[in-house]
């Protein structure tokens, strides 16, 4: 299978796309999103196990999204059920990248424990709370930048691993180094990409709340008038960046062919 090498500018090319699926269907799209939040939600309120298996969930759902954008690009309607439907097509190595991608996070978080004596570790997989103290005393900062570095590698050995189990019927192990590869050749874009983010979904909101603050006067409700201004404008960020992940699904492998939607479920 080929691994394409696209030009830094597909990066910003990707956001763009995942704007304009998102106008297709913005509505349900939001209550995809809203699905999708509620899924974790509910599964990390088991108790004891919860949150290790709403992380364990994160590939699934994401071939999921896949399978919802693939849908809105073919001007079909991307419904919330698709989300589920990896979980039931391609079963096994959906969930063999789940249970190895909540062991990489947690080695990966067990090493910034060695900063802040584990609070960054409970806070992602054990479901804690955060407070002042913690915030005050822990290095939690440090642990998070540190976190933050170990998991670029992370990211791109799982950004397209879910949907090539999906599509190409590839073992989870195969996915993930393909996956990684494809990232590693494609840096720049990648760079582009996340720049492109976070302009949208940090430099603007946060010129947006300066502005709002400056015009409307400083009196009781205009902190809440201004998060119903701006929270609106950040799902539809959210969406569109869901959306972007196949825009470079497909400029870097290709757009999956109408036959075979979901292969068997291989062996690892």
């Amino acid at each position: 299978m080929e691994v394409k090498t696209v030009p830094a500018l597909q990066g910003w090319l990707w956001v763009l796309h995942g704007f304009a699926l998102f106008r297709t269907h913005p509505a349900i799209w939001l209550l995809t999103l809203l699905f999708y939040w509620l899924c974790l939600v509910l599964v990390s309120n088991l108790p004891f196990i919860g949150p290790l298996v709403a992380t364990a969930l994160i590939p699934g759902f994401s071939a999921g999204f896949m399978l919802a954008c693939r849908a809105a690009q073919k001007r079909q309607v991307p419904l919330p059920t698709l989300l589920i439907s990896p979980f039931r097509t391609n079963t096994q190595p959906q969930i063999i990248l789940g249970v190895a991608y909540t062991l990489a996070l947690a080695l990966l978080l067990a090493v910034s424990a060695l900063i802040d004596g584990g609070v960054l570790f409970r806070l992602m997989l054990l479901g804690g709370r955060l407070s002042e103290e913690m915030v005050r005393n822990s290095g939690l900062q440090q642990a998070g930048m540190l976190a933050l570095l170990l998991y670029a590698p992370l990211m791109l050995a799982f950004w397209f691993a879910p949907a090539l189990c999906l599509w190409h019927g590839m073992s989870p192990i195969k996915a993930v180094f393909f996956s990684f590869f494809a990232g590693v050749r494609n840096t720049r874009a990648f760079l582009v990409y996340g720049l492109g983010w976070a302009l949208f979904a940090g430099v603007i909101p946060l010129l947006l709340g300066l502005i709002l603050g400056f015009v409307m006067p400083r009196r009781e409700g205009s902190a809440a008038l201004t998060a119903l201004i701006i929270t609106p404008y950040m799902l539809a960020v959210a969406c569109a960046m869901i959306c972007s992940f196949y825009s470079s699904y497909v400029a870097i492998f290709a757009e999956p062919s109408d036959g075979a939607p979901a292969p068997a479920s291989p062996a690892a």
